[in-house]
């Protein structure tokens, strides 16, 4: 026997070895797999950690994109905010009557409380405004001034009547007049261009509710102020003496607490009162108006005013849901005819401010009737009606 017999005995396999070699490879291949298993579920859990914190990133990326959008539109916001704001403050301190007022038409709007505005004057000469009114104030601390304000907690000695009105007015009216040379010397002594580029021939109303008791004084104020105006001829004036009437690119009017005695007596009139609607005396031939004693309407006043409510009677509460009724339509009615017949304008306040199609149909609603005057808080509601 050879070594090679002897080595292939040696190597002969019987059954149960392969049996045996069987189970083996089972129990490697079974290994492999669960190895091949939890490998996979191991990737499958770092992929799903991975997406999670891609996921986390991506999240924290869109909300970091999101802040900084967010902060860049705030900036431009403010940007032209600030923009706007140069703008106009460029505009108003190289104002001028056209730059304020060109291609815009002349509303018959009556500026109420405009010292509130954001730009006193301004915003309303822009808007069309034919009418405006400041509240002032007269203290003997400061005699050659009167404050503007609403409300005497509030006044500062910056919002006077020159800084807000009287000097901007003046300006206006010396630019607007100062090129004569296509005009007749006839045509600049009979007349002044007034604050409207589109309508130089009209007068604004400028009214001035007088808040002290005791109103005099302010008006000697005002008087004082005025002058520089009247010797320019750029007041309307009524001469008590020649009993003429000459309408002027300015008409002063004076409310609140108007000093009747001190304003009637005076020959030359540039100071008219605003008369008190619910005071109209209905009489044809009488043309006066009671205020503490008669006096001609056409004389002393060239406006009359009043309340909603003095006027109708009525409560605010009866507007809210239709506008007028019908009742204070004919009311109001009435009124408006009398002043008509002495050759006044009216206007009514405290109407309804909101809700805001209410509002709006009763500014509708008195324009209907004929009212001379809205008297308006939001310039820019109003405009939309016409």
């Amino acid at each position: 026997m050879s070594i090679f017999d002897v080595a292939g005995q040696t190597k002969a396999r019987t059954p149960l070895m392969f049996d045996q070699e069987s189970q083996t490879n089972q129990l490697i291949d079974d290994e492999e797999s669960h190895l091949n298993d939890r490998k996979l579920r191991e990737y499958q859990f770092q992929f799903i950690k991975k997406l999670i914190q891609s996921n986390s990133n991506l999240k924290f990326f869109c909300v970091l994109i999101a802040v900084v959008l967010s902060v860049t539109l705030i900036q431009i916001y403010i940007g032209i905010m600030k923009l706007q704001d140069g703008s106009s403050a460029l505009l108003l301190s190289n104002y001028n009557v056209q730059s304020l007022t060109k291609d815009v038409n002349v509303l018959p709007i009556h500026s109420h409380n405009d010292e509130w505005r954001k730009n006193p004057f301004f915003d309303a000469l822009r808007s069309g405004a034919g009418s405006i009114e400041a509240d002032v104030w007269y203290f003997d601390k400061d005699p050659d001034m009167l404050f503007v304000g609403h409300n005497k907690v509030f006044l500062e000695k910056v919002k006077n009547i020159d800084n807000l009105y009287l000097n901007h007015l003046y300006n206006l009216l010396e630019q607007t007049n100062e090129e004569t040379r296509f005009l007749s010397k006839n045509e600049i002594e009979s007349s002044k261009n007034g604050v409207f580029y589109n309508s130089p021939e009209t007068s604004l109303n400028f009214y001035f509710d007088i808040k002290n008791e005791n109103g005099i004084p302010a008006i000697k104020v005002l008087e004082k102020k005025l002058l520089k105006f009247l010797e320019n001829g750029y007041l309307t004036t009524y001469d008590s003496t020649t009993q003429i009437f000459k309408q002027g690119p300015l008409t002063i009017i004076i409310t609140g607490n108007a000093p009747y005695e001190y304003l009637s007596q005076k020959e030359l009139r540039y100071m008219f009162i605003d008369a008190p609607l619910a005071g109209l005396d209905t009489e044809d031939e009488a043309e006066v108006i009671k205020f503490g004693a008669k006096y001609p309407a056409k004389k002393i006043s060239i406006t009359a005013s009043g309340s909603l409510l003095e006027l109708t009677s009525s409560s605010p509460r009866e507007t809210f849901f239709g506008g007028l009724s019908n009742g204070q339509s004919s009311q109001i009615q009435a009124a408006i005819s009398v002043c008509h017949r002495f050759g006044l304008q009216i206007r009514i306040w405290e109407t309804p401010h909101w809700p805001v199609f209410i509002r709006n149909k009763v500014w509708r609603q008195l324009l209907d009737l004929k009212t001379d005057i809205l008297n308006v808080d939001d310039l820019k509601g109003v405009t939309g009606l016409f």
